[in-house]
């Protein structure tokens, strides 16, 4: 199904990988294996994640996510958040951009 490296995985915007999931050129446990293995790679250099879940939970997230693709549930409109937020979760990323940074 990957018609992706994994580095190009983890350089797609938002947009780009929202649209890659849903016409299924990329699924979400890939996504999540990407991401994953950029954690892996380079946080013992910058040390940047404080908490990080372990991969096997990750990755059943990733293929619930997928699971409700194939039934035909896309994730997208109000449902987007909950995708943002299994993907945010293990990079640390506590909201959605561009409320991130932003003055509350």
């Amino acid at each position: 199904m990957n018609a992706f490296a994994t580095d190009d995985i983890t350089a797609l915007d938002a947009s780009a990988l929202s649209d890659a999931i849903h016409t299924r050129r990329v699924s979400c446990r890939e996504v999540m294996q990407a991401y994953l293995a950029r954690i892996h790679r380079l946080n013992p250099r910058y040390n940047a994640i404080v908490s990080l879940r372990p991969d096997d939970e990750l990755l059943a997230e990733a293929d619930a996510c997928d699971a409700e693709l194939a039934r035909g549930k896309s994730g997208q409109g109000s449902r987007g958040s909950k995708a943002w937020a299994a993907l945010s979760r293990p990079l640390g990323w506590a909201c959605r951009p561009p409320a991130c940074g932003t003055p509350g």
